[in-house]
């Protein structure tokens, strides 16, 4: 029978070797779920991992791994100073106890060392992970300022349109409003004159009846008589003729001014409208400013998602490859482009006005942008239309790879004039691959305006 002190040790040490191997049971238990995930990814038996989930995944697991490790450790240091001042009664214990001190000792150092290790990494990514906020916040910052301005300037455009619009309609306003008094005042005039004139037709008249009385009761001078009347009847006649010429000419002006009331009416429908129009173009405006927004909150919720994802460690030169190997264009359509047809599936060639091209890798002539090298690359479109649209136009941005397949990785679609329409996307492409915009419809005599640009950036290459 063993002595109750030498057995309550000895059980005490089996149950945290015990616990211990539970959990290093467990943790080996995750290690080959993950390995058995990583291999079947390698022999693409399943496409349930994309390779960014997969990389995080990893790494998530590997970092899971160590603290588990660590936590292991470190409940070990804190059993063994507790077993140790148990075991100190007898000599078997005490050498029993030196024993397992030199083995945490050896467990220490390789800890320590893991430590060491996982630091540099850390140290390496904040390296890495600093590079890359400034380069996207640069990148952010530019794209921004670039899509602002772009729209200031076409606001500002048609405000100026609709402004001179207005003042035309104002001053064809103030012309008529001068005629309308003015012929106002002339028919006033004529209709005194017109008043004279039947007065004096009346009194003549009048001087007929007696007259014709006074020939009627007398019997002398009636060759006087029949002067006097045939000259008032001349007279009324030409009176007569008169009044008939200005009642036509009064009929003419009353004529006119329906037709300038007439046309003062459609005018002030016309201003309607137009004020219609201009509200519903500043709605048009706040509905692209809000899309604009939308567009840049989703592209900084693609960089901050970016940057949150696990990266390589970095060389000691990442700091000059970086800036040295910086590709990218932007080239817009000039703004004495003219009238095109659109051709289906036919590539634009519309892009002429080169602002950047870092490294002369777009060609105008084709529209093709050539890859210089593998990464990680930005590519953006932006359509504005001047002319009349008939239909939905559709415009998509292609990468043709090496073996000659091509794929979309953007679609924008265009449904009225004078409305700015973007895409923006981010894509792994590869060296010598082929990115360029084409048309999916057919369209006769279109015309884009200068805020129409295509463009490609890498964020990081491989």
């Amino acid at each position: 029978m063993r002595p109750a002190r030498q057995l309550k040790v000895i059980t005490s040490q089996l149950e945290v070797l015990e616990e211990m191997k539970n959990e290093f049971e467990n943790l080996l238990a995750n290690i080959n779920y993950i390995l058995q995930k990583g291999f079947i990814w390698i022999d693409d038996e399943s496409n349930e991992l994309s390779f960014m989930e997969l990389n995080q995944l990893l790494a998530n697991g590997t970092s899971e791994c160590l603290g588990k490790c660590i936590i292991i450790a470190n409940g070990s240091e804190e059993s063994s100073p507790q077993n140790l001042r148990k075991q100190t009664e007898r000599e078997e214990v005490v050498l029993l106890s030196a024993s397992c001190s030199s083995s945490h000792i050896k467990d220490d150092k390789d800890l320590q060392k893991i430590k060491e290790d996982i630091s540099e990494i850390e140290k390496s990514h904040l390296k890495k992970y600093k590079l890359i906020n400034q380069k996207l916040a640069s990148l952010e910052k530019q794209t921004t300022e670039t899509i602002l301005k772009d729209i200031d300037t076409r606001n500002n455009l048609k405000f100026e349109e609709i402004m001179k619009e207005l003042h035309s309609a104002s001053d064809f306003m103030s012309h008529l409003q001068s005629q309308n008094e003015i012929l106002a005042n002339s028919v006033k005039e004529k209709t005194e004159q017109i008043n004279d004139m039947q007065q004096t037709l009346n009194e003549i008249k009048a001087q007929s009846v007696t007259n014709s009385s006074n020939l009627n009761s007398a019997d002398t001078q009636p060759y006087e008589f029949s002067e006097k009347l045939s000259d008032n009847s001349n007279m009324i006649q030409s009176l007569q003729s008169q009044s008939d010429s200005i009642s036509t000419k009064m009929n003419a002006m009353e004529s006119n001014c329906y037709n300038i009331t007439t046309e003062v009416d459609s005018l002030k429908r016309s201003v309607s409208e137009l004020v219609d129009a201009a509200s519903k173009i500043r709605l048009s405006m706040e509905q692209t400013f809000n899309d604009q927004d939308t567009k840049i909150d989703a592209l900084q919720t693609k960089f901050y998602d970016y940057k949150s994802e696990p990266e390589e460690t970095l060389s000691k030169d990442d700091d000059s490859s970086l800036d040295d190997e910086a590709v990218g264009f932007d080239a817009r359509v000039p703004l004495d482009s003219s009238r095109f047809d659109l051709v289906e599936d036919e590539i634009l060639t519309c892009f002429t006005s080169v602002t950047e091209d870092v490294l002369e890798n777009f060609d105008t002539e084709t529209g093709i942008f050539n890859i210089p090298c593998d990464g990680l690359y930005l590519c953006g479109l932006f359509i504005d239309i001047i002319t009349f649209v008939q239909h939905d136009l559709e415009f998509g941005i292609y990468v043709r790879e090496s073996d000659g397949s091509e794929i979309v990785v953007g679609h924008c679609h265009c449904k009225q004039r004078d409305i700015t329409v973007s895409e923006i996307v981010i894509r792994q492409l590869k060296e010598n691959d082929k990115v360029f915009v084409k048309s999916c419809k057919n369209h006769k005599k279109i015309q884009f305006s200068n805020f129409s640009h295509f463009l490609c950036a890498l964020i990081k290459d491989q």
